[in-house]
């Protein structure tokens, strides 16, 4: 089952992802998606790993998100109706060796063929899981032969819950204990009673991973992880309780294979338990929402909400927290020439306004480790083609910010030294450097805050022209006071300094700008520019 889930799981990829995102507008599209998508993936925790990490990053609420865990929760029992009406009906160890030895070819073939190769571990798996299977009914007989099956006949249900349970925390898979279940159901080791009263337990046992999985990461998959723990507590509860009215409503149906007997109780009281929760579902993400919040510190709004580990997701949160990032770097260099911007808020005029500007970096600094060690999680993963340039995109992005971070931070001395000078030369280049900023910034901040332009390449070249008069018109106005004989050699040295530091920081601005709003060609095309542009 490893192996199938692994498979499945990377082979699935995108179109699965995309499907669940699609489908998740509300609680009964939530409810559906979670079910089909687990029953084609037979892994109620794959889909719990992508919804958790959609509602991390805010692609869906969190009510479709408990409604999609409680789907799956019925769509799992999908398992135990493919194992009773094929598992025990056809002579399945023909069909296990041919899948082995064809998975097995086909991971060693394909090596360097993913696709291939993780469809071969996708039979691998399946071929195992029949052969598992014989090998479980074949045991099963000669121990019902062999064993005096009398001493657990009066065995109380509560017992067989409590095997149930255990046995799936072990194991930690309520399919492979249904497998169990189904295959000592089969051999008469145990009455119908006792195997519904262990499926019943299973269901509660998985709740274990869950918990374990859940309860120490994020705020939202502890939500999650608690959602999905409240829902398989009370329906078991209620239908270990309700278990002679189950098996009433087994026989009322007219269904007398065992088998097919105890699926059908299985599937039974996990849909009474989606109709019973329905109703509350709004209720609880409400309350859940408000149980756990984030208390450690950090600078990052939207990647620290989720792991990295579903691309699709984890690239939604990243490229809103590079807008974040741009917010806190526009207003870092704003902060250096006293620029206010009715775009971005900040506190120009600080009382202190050195210690300010000192934490704004920092700030931005601590952004910056949290969105790197993000990024790391995300490469690690399976990629395709878009979603890799993308990523390359925004790490290139994220450089160019902090290069523009660091400029303003390295002339923010000088720029405070001329601005609070009392020589009028030195005054008065800072107001030509202000002035020319305030019209330069709010281009950025409007180009910002377009998401598609078709005019956006030919923008950005006329901030690159505009970059490069304004280092010359600042570098014609130094070189006028030095004729002039208005500037010490230290003053020239401060102000060309500053000068180039100016257009390396405005330029590496334009790049971030150029990475995040044009496409992967588009943004190649762009590096090609002429050098009299500045490259």
């Amino acid at each position: 089952m490893l192996q199938m889930e692994e498979a499945i799981k990377t082979l699935a990829g995108r179109s699965f992802k995309l499907f669940l995102k699609k489908h998740s507008g509300n609680k009964i599209k939530g409810i559906l998606s979670g079910g089909a998508v687990t029953a084609i993936l037979q892994s109620s925790s794959v889909v719990s790993l992508i919804v958790l990490a959609f509602v991390g990053a805010g692609v869906i609420p969190m009510r479709s998100a408990i409604a999609m865990v409680f789907g799956a929760n019925l769509g799992t029992t999908v398992t135990g109706w493919l194992v009773a009406l094929v598992g025990f009906k056809v002579e399945i160890e023909q069909l296990a060796f041919p899948l082995i030895g064809a998975g097995t070819l086909m991971v060693l073939i394909f090596e360097g063929k993913k696709n291939w190769k993780h469809f071969g571990q996708a039979l691998l798996g399946l071929g195992f899981l029949f052969l598992g299977l014989e090998f479980m009914k074949t045991s099963v007989d000669h121990l019902a032969e062999n064993f005096d099956l009398s001493p657990y006949v009066d065995y109380s249900p509560f017992v067989f819950l409590l095997i149930g349970m255990v046995l799936t925390a072990i194991i930690q898979s309520s399919s492979a204990s249904m497998v169990i279940t189904l295959s000592a159901l089969y051999s008469n080791i145990i009455p119908l009673e006792s195997a519904a009263a262990m499926v019943i337990g299973s269901d509660l046992g998985t709740t274990a991973t869950v918990l374990v999985g859940g309860l120490p990461g994020l705020p939202a998959k502890k939500r999650v992880a608690l959602a999905h723990f409240i829902f398989n507590l009370v329906t078991d509860l209620l239908a270990f309780l309700a278990l002679d009215w189950l098996l009433m409503f087994v026989t009322f149906m007219g269904v007398s294979d065992p088998l097919i007997a105890l699926v059908l109780l299985h599937s039974t009281f996990n849909a009474f338990g989606l109709i019973l929760f329905y109703p509350f579902i709004n209720y609880l993400a409400d309350f859940l929402e408000s149980r756990f919040k984030d208390s450690s510190v950090h600078e990052s709004k939207y990647i620290r909400k989720l792991t990295p580990q579903i691309p699709e997701a984890a690239l939604q949160a990243l490229d809103q927290e590079v807008e974040h990032l741009f917010h806190k770097v526009f207003n870092l260099v704003r902060s250096n020439f006293e620029i206010p911007s009715a775009t971005f808020n900040f506190d120009l005029f600080n009382s202190d306004s050195k210690a300010d500007f000192k934490k704004q970096y920092k700030d931005v600094k601590q952004l910056e480790g949290e969105m790197f060690q993000f990024y790391t999680g995300i490469q690690q993963q399976s990629l395709d083609q878009q979603d890799s340039q993308r990523l390359s995109q925004l790490i290139n992005v994220i450089r160019d910010l902090l290069h523009a971070a660091k400029g303003a931070k390295d002339v923010h001395g000088n720029l405070a030294e001329i601005r609070n000078s009392t020589d009028y030369t030195l005054n008065s280049i800072f107001n030509i450097i202000r002035a020319g900023h305030l019209s330069f910034y709010e281009e950025l901040e409007d180009l910002l805050q377009v998401d598609t332009s078709t005019t956006m390449f030919e923008d950005l070249i006329e901030m690159l022209q505009k970059n490069q008069v304004l280092y010359e018109e600042l570098s014609d106005s130094i070189y006028q006071n030095l004729s002039k004989g208005k500037l010490s050699q230290v003053e020239i040295s401060t102000v060309l300094n500053i000068n180039r530091w100016l257009f390396s920081s405005r330029k590496a601005l334009i790049m971030a700008l150029k990475d995040y709003r044009l496409n992967f060609q588009e943004s190649i095309d762009f590096q090609k520019l002429p050098a009299s542009l500045g490259f």
